[in-house]
């Protein structure tokens, strides 16, 4: 319950997430993978806001899927970053 409270809260200081695309766009690798575990981390809690207001958004699904091809072999995904 805790950890959800917080999850929401990393979400609504980010404009719902906005803001959290716009840290995983960024051209540094190591800020996107950072930004990339965070939203992995969010997402389980945050999933219908971020849905709504984040992967309702065509350019942001782009993006997101663009920045996933390219963090490829990225340790993002396991939890590493």
């Amino acid at each position: 319950e805790e950890r959800k409270a917080f999850c929401e809260q990393i979400v609504r200081r980010t404009e719902n997430g906005k803001a959290m695309l716009k840290l995983v766009q960024a051209e540094d690798p190591a800020s996107q993978a950072q930004g990339l575990a965070l939203l992995r981390r969010v997402y389980p809690h945050t999933s219908a806001v971020l849905g709504r207001h984040l992967l309702s958004d065509p350019a942001s699904v782009a993006a997101l899927m663009q920045i996933l091809q390219e963090a490829g072999g990225s340790s993002w995904a396991s939890g590493e970053a």
